[in-house]
C-alpha cells in the first residue's frame, strides 16, 4: 500500500542520486540541471509528495495545477521497481492523489515518445492522446506525447 508525505530534502537528495538505464536514462534528475535546481528547490515543493511503500521510498508525485480545472502529473518509480509490475497501481495512486488535492475537471500527463510502455500505462488509466509537440531538452529534440483524461 502507498502512502504520500510530503517532500523532504532527505528523501528529494534521495531522488537525484536514482539512475535509470538504457532509454529511460532521460529521466535521471542529475542529468538536467534545471530538474535538479527545481528538484533540490524546498520552495517549489508545494506540489510534491515523496512516496512510501513501508518505509522504503519507492516514487514520487508532482502536480503542476495549470488552472483552477486542470492538473498536470509527472510520477517517478524508483528505477529498481521499474518493469516489475507497480507502474500500474502507482499511477492509479498518483491520479487518485491527484483528485482528491485539486479536484479536477481534467488530468494531463507529457510522455516522451519513445516511452511507449508509460503511454499504454496511461492509456490502461483511461488518458489519450491529444497532441505531440517537439521539446529540446539538454540540447537534445524529444517528441512528447500530451495526454489527457476527463474527470467525470
Amino acid at each position: 500500500m502507498f502512502q504520500w508525505k510530503w517532500m523532504t530534502n532527505e528523501a528529494a537528495l534521495e531522488i537525484v542520486e536514482w539512475e535509470y538505464n538504457d532509454n529511460l536514462s532521460f529521466y535521471n534528475i542529475q542529468n538536467n540541471l534545471d530538474d535538479l535546481d527545481e528538484f533540490l528547490n524546498p520552495f517549489k515543493w508545494n506540489h510534491y509528495a515523496a512516496i512510501y511503500e513501508g518505509e522504503g521510498l519507492v516514487g514520487y508525485f508532482t502536480f503542476d495545477p495549470l488552472n483552477i480545472h486542470e492538473v498536470e502529473i509527472n510520477i517517478g518509480l524508483h528505477p529498481d521497481l521499474v518493469g516489475k509490475g507497480k507502474g500500474y497501481s502507482f499511477a492509479e495512486y498518483a491520479i487518485k492523489t491527484a483528485i482528491e488535492w485539486y479536484e479536477p475537471k481534467k488530468l494531463l500527463v507529457d510522455i516522451p515518445e519513445f516511452n511507449q510502455r508509460a503511454i499504454r500505462l496511461f492509456e490502461k488509466q483511461g488518458f489519450q492522446t491529444v497532441n505531440r509537440s517537439l521539446n529540446i531538452l539538454n540540447g537534445e529534440e524529444y517528441l512528447f506525447v500530451r495526454m489527457e483524461k476527463a474527470i467525470v
